[in-house]
C-alpha cells in the first residue's frame, strides 16, 4: 500500500451531484475529498440545459464565462412535424433556462468548492470499497500507479451510470442505460436561436428522443439518445433530411455516453454511504434531464452526510434522512412522474405518438414536465380507440 487517507466525507464523482455534495458538506465544517477518475471535468456530454433555480442550487450565479445562451422556449416535435408546437418559458413555468457549457461550469463549480476547502484528487480511479463490521469506511484508489486507501465518516458515489460504488455496495438492480451520441456543429442556421427543439418517435430516436439545443454563433448541440438502435445511423439522417439547418453544418466536437432512465432502486444509502446523481437514477425519465436532479440530491446528500458525522452517527437510518428529503422534493416528483410517463407512452407507433400532441394541450406537456398531472392525460386520451389500451389505463389507474 502507498499511502493513506482520511477525511469525513468522501465522495467519488465531480458531476453537478458530486460537486454541489462537496460545497454543501464542505460549509458544515467537515474535511471533504473529491475524487474523479478523469483528468478534466464535464467528459461527458449532454444537451447542457440548465435552469436558473439549478444554478442557485449549485451556488453559482450566471456567469458569460460558462453561460452560451439564454433560452426563451422549447419547440416540441411528433414524427409529424406539422403538428408541433411551441412553449415559451412563461407557458413553461420556468423563469430563465440557459444552454452551458457544462466542462466550464463544472470547473468553476470545482474552483469555488476548492476555495471553501474541499479538497480534489483528479485522475484518480476507485477499485474497491473498504467495509468495516458491515459498515462501508472508504475507498481504495489507484493513480499514477500508486495504490492509496481513503477513509471516510460517511461516502458518497456520485460515479454516474455505470457506478462502482452501486455495485459494489448495493448489488445489481434493472437499470435502462440509453446510449446517447452529441455533435457539436458550427454554422448551424436557425430560424429560432433562442429556443430548443425536441423531437419524439421511432422516425428520430426509436424509445428516445433527438434534440437541438443552439449555444449561439451558428454553434448547436445536436444529439439523440435510443434503445435497441444504432446511433450514428439516425442522427446523420436527421441532419441530412434538414438542409435548411445543416446544409453548410460541420461537425467540430463529438460525444457519447449512457443515461440511466430506470429512475431510482428502493435503496441508496446504507451505513456509511449514499449515492447520489446519475448513481442513484437520479434523471428524469421521460426527458433524461440529469444536472438539475443530480445538484438537488448533491445539495441535500452532502448536507446531510456532514451533519450525520457531526453527530457521530453514520448509520443507515441517520443517512435515510437524505432520500426522504430527495424524494419530496420537486424533482422526487418529476422523476417518478417521468418514470410512469415514458413507460406509458414508449410502447405506441409514429402515427401514434402525432395522435397524444393532437389530443394534449401544451398545459398537459407542461404539467409531466413538472411532476403532476398524468390521470388527468389518462382522461383525455380515453376517448382515443388504440391509446385508450395502450396507454390511458396505465395513467389513470396508476
Amino acid at each position: 500500500m502507498d499511502g493513506e487517507l482520511k477525511y469525513d466525507v468522501v465522495i467519488v464523482g465531480g458531476g453537478p451531484g458530486g460537486l454541489t455534495a462537496a460545497r454543501y458538506a464542505v460549509k458544515k465544517g467537515v474535511s471533504v475529498l473529491l475524487i474523479e477518475k478523469e483528468r478534466r471535468f464535464g467528459v461527458k456530454p449532454c444537451g447542457e440545459g440548465v435552469p436558473d433555480w439549478v444554478l442557485r442550487t449549485m451556488k453559482l450565479k450566471p456567469d458569460p464565462r460558462f453561460i452560451d445562451l439564454e433560452v426563451e422556449g422549447a419547440w416540441l416535435f411528433p414524427p409529424d412535424t406539422s403538428k408541433g408546437f411551441y412553449v415559451s418559458k412563461s407557458e413553461a413555468e420556468v423563469l430563465t433556462g440557459y444552454i452551458v457549457e457544462k466542462p466550464v461550469m463544472l470547473r468553476l463549480l470545482a474552483s469555488e468548492a476548492a476555495k471553501e476547502g474541499v479538497d480534489i484528487m483528479m485522475g484518480a480511479k476507485v477499485v474497491g470499497v473498504l467495509r468495516e463490521g458491515g459498515r462501508v469506511v472508504g475507498v481504495r484508489v489507484r493513480k499514477e500507479g500508486k495504490t492509496i486507501l481513503v477513509r471516510s465518516g460517511v461516502l458518497l458515489g456520485c460515479d454516474g451510470a455505470r457506478s462502482l460504488i452501486a455495485r459494489e455496495v448495493f448489488g445489481g438492480w434493472r437499470r435502462e442505460l440509453v446510449p446517447a451520441l452529441q455533435y457539436k456543429m458550427a454554422n448551424v442556421k436557425l430560424e429560432d436561436e433562442k429556443s430548443i427543439q425536441i423531437y419524439f418517435g421511432w422516425k428520430f430516436a426509436p424509445l428516445g428522443y433527438l434534440w437541438v439545443f443552439p449555444k449561439g454563433d451558428g454553434v448547436a448541440n445536436v444529439g439523440l439518445g435510443v434503445r435497441g438502435a444504432e446511433l450514428k445511423p439516425y442522427l446523420d439522417k436527421f441532419i441530412k433530411d434538414h438542409p435548411e439547418m445543416f446544409g453548410k453544418a460541420q461537425i467540430v466536437e463529438i460525444g457519447g455516453g449512457v443515461v440511466d432512465v430506470a429512475g431510482p432502486p428502493k435503496r441508496i444509502v446504507d451505513d456509511g454511504v449514499a449515492l447520489c446523481g446519475e448513481a442513484a437514477g437520479h434523471v428524469v425519465p421521460i426527458t433524461g434531464e440529469g444536472i438539475g436532479p443530480s445538484a438537488t440530491a448533491g445539495s441535500i446528500a452532502g448536507e446531510v452526510a456532514a451533519e450525520a458525522v457531526l453527530e457521530g452517527d453514520v448509520s443507515r437510518k441517520r443517512l435515510e434522512e437524505y432520500p426522504r428529503r430527495m424524494n419530496s422534493h420537486i424533482y422526487g416528483a418529476r422523476i417518478r412522474v417521468g418514470l410512469a410517463a415514458r413507460l406509458a407512452f414508449e410502447g405506441i407507433s409514429d402515427r401514434e405518438i402525432t395522435d397524444v400532441f393532437s389530443i394534449l394541450s401544451k398545459k398537459d406537456f407542461v404539467n409531466v414536465f413538472h411532476g403532476r398531472g398524468l390521470k388527468e392525460i389518462g382522461l383525455k386520451l380515453l376517448r382515443h380507440p388504440i391509446l385508450a389500451a395502450k396507454v390511458a389505463r396505465k395513467l389513470v389507474l396508476r
